[in-house]
């Protein structure tokens, strides 16, 4: 007797940079005489992976899984990058300019921060505990 070709793929998911892991689906095809089958799916992705795509591995078990021709499809989570809330200030004594980021999920948020005169680049900062800053040594102003 040949074994019956069986199907389980995994389904794709999506989160932010530190939010946990969805719950993973997907789907078994080609069961037959009522055999059933427990599928889970598993990565390698935790809330501090960072960004970018990682795959969902699926698993299947069954009392009748040996009459069967296993095909495995994996799914794949990605990752993306986590919104920020900023907020400004500017130090009109010493023409300095401060920029606090919180992460909206968890974990600090690092890189820099690039401040704009309209579209123009005037300097940029590196975020230390949240905040960036970058003291101007003149002041542009802009007559209308």
């Amino acid at each position: 007797m040949n074994p019956a070709p069986l199907a389980v793929t995994a389904g794709n998911a999506a989160r932010v940079y530190g939010a946990v892991n969805p719950a993973f689906t997907g789907k078994v095809i080609g069961a037959v005489n009522g055999d059933t089958f427990t599928e889970t799916f598993t990565t390698t992705a935790t809330a501090s992976s960072i960004v970018g795509s990682y795959s969902i591995v699926p698993v299947v078990s069954g009392a009748a899984l040996a009459n069967y021709t296993v095909t495995k499809t994996n799914g794949t989570l990605a990752i993306t990058q986590a919104g920020t809330s900023t907020s400004f200030a500017l130090s009109n004594q010493n023409l300095t300019l401060t920029a606090s980021v919180v992460s909206l999920t968890s974990g600090t948020p690092t890189g820099n921060v690039s401040f704009l005169g309209g579209q123009t680049l005037i300097g940029t900062g590196a975020l230390t505990n949240r905040v960036a800053s970058y003291t101007a040594t003149s002041v542009l102003l802009r007559m209308f």
